[in-house]
C-alpha cells in the first residue's frame, strides 16, 4: 500500500495526524481549483477562499468517514484517485 492509501486509510478511521498531512498536501490544489472556478463562472460571492478550502475539507473528511468516497491506487503508477461511490473517474 503506497503512503497517499495510507493516509486515506488512516484520515477513514478519524486519524487527525492524517489528516493534517491530506490537508497540507492537497490545500493549495483545492485552493486553486476553487480560485479559478470562481472566476471563470463568476462566483462572485466566493469572497472567502480560505474559508471555502476548509469547509471543503470538513465535507470531505466527514464524507470519508461515512464512506462516501473510496480510495483507489492504480497499479504501475503512482496515480490514484478518491472518487464519489458510485461515480465514474
Amino acid at each position: 500500500m503506497d503512503e497517499l492509501a495510507q493516509l486515506v486509510q488512516k484520515a477513514r478511521a478519524g486519524n487527525p495526524d492524517a489528516e493534517a498531512a491530506l490537508h497540507a498536501r492537497y490545500q493549495r490544489f483545492v485552493e486553486r481549483r476553487l480560485a479559478q472556478t470562481r472566476d471563470r463562472r463568476n462566483w462572485f460571492w466566493l469572497t472567502e477562499l480560505e474559508d471555502a478550502v476548509q469547509e471543503t475539507f470538513i465535507h470531505f473528511f466527514a464524507a470519508l468517514r461515512e464512506g462516501k468516497f473510496v480510495f483507489e491506487a492504480r497499479r504501475g503508477s503512482r496515480a490514484s484517485s478518491s472518487t464519489p461511490r458510485g461515480s465514474s473517474p
